[in-house]
């Protein structure tokens, strides 16, 4: 099992650089996670993201079945921070 992750300002700008990743793994199975963003905020608390993120699913011999998923692509998102 692993995490990191990392914020840091970028410098002159009102934005954020946030990565992460995560992965776990037992007896074969393993799971990952991996994102990198930027973020945008006003003082009034609202703000906007938009980034990418990667997804990867592999079960092995579960319930008779094999499972290998790769979940990856651009989002954008809005928020309020509160």
């Amino acid at each position: 099992m692993g995490y990191i992750a990392f914020k840091t300002g970028i410098p002159l700008t009102d934005l954020l650089l946030d990565g992460q990743w995560k992965y776990i793994w037992y007896a074969g199975d393993s799971i990952s996670d991996a994102k990198i963003k930027v973020n945008w905020s006003l003082s009034s608390g609202f703000g906007a993201q938009m980034g990418y993120r990667y997804e990867k699913f592999n079960l092995e011999n579960r319930f008779d079945m094999t499972t290998n998923m790769t979940f990856s692509g651009p989002f954008v998102g809005l928020n309020y921070n509160f």
